[in-house]
């Protein structure tokens, strides 16, 4: 293993292979690896939401039970993602623990224009005490074996009922009846399904 602990903030509406993705490279470098998963609602441009509840439902009945080799994550669904990595590694600190810890994520935690998240990780990198032992593994979609999958995408299939791409985006170790489980349910939402 190369960390002793990976974190991984996640907002994951909905949960799709690239984030699968992430959180098997994460399991498979560090002993430890925390999951934070957002639990607020979701809605983008046309109004339709994905909400926390709906995810967390989710993540509770079929994508934590059935995740393969998930002994090493410890899901974490309070908070907000973003603030519990910094609050973790400001504990770390605090704490003065001699831990490796790698940071996990899409390529976003290192764009410019979210200040706080930017501003946060240029103090971050730049602070010596984690010189040698902090680091940041930023996948980006499509590159390297990452899935080329995009949560925007699988909205947009939600919405146009787009079942077949909805299905290939959602993480490979689901079943059939397990998509169409999720599908169904997200669908509720959009379409005021009761």
């Amino acid at each position: 293993m190369k960390y002793d602990l990976g974190l991984i903030p996640m907002s994951a509406k909905p949960f799709h292979n690239g984030h699968y993705y992430l959180v098997q490279k994460a399991a498979a470098e560090c002993h430890i690896v925390k999951l934070f998963i957002g639990t607020g609602n979701r809605t983008k441009g046309n109004g339709k939401a994905i909400t926390g509840d709906q995810m967390l439902h989710l993540w509770k009945e079929i994508y934590e039970p059935f995740m393969p080799a998930s002994g090493n994550i410890q899901f974490v669904y309070e908070g907000v993602p973003v603030r519990n990595v910094y609050e973790t590694l400001d504990y770390i600190k605090e704490e003065n623990l001699e831990t490796e810890v790698a940071v996990y994520s899409g390529n976003e935690i290192e764009k410019n224009g979210k200040s706080l998240i930017w501003n946060r990780y240029h103090k971050l990198i730049n602070d010596s005490y984690w010189k040698d032992t902090l680091t940041f593994v930023s996948v980006k979609r499509g590159e390297e074996g990452s899935p080329n999958v995009s949560g925007t995408q699988m909205r947009k299939d939600l919405l146009n009922r787009n079942k077949e791409s909805f299905f290939k985006g959602l993480p490979t170790y689901l079943e059939n009846k397990q998509k169409q489980y999720i599908f169904d349910y997200l669908a509720k939402q959009f379409f005021k399904i009761f």
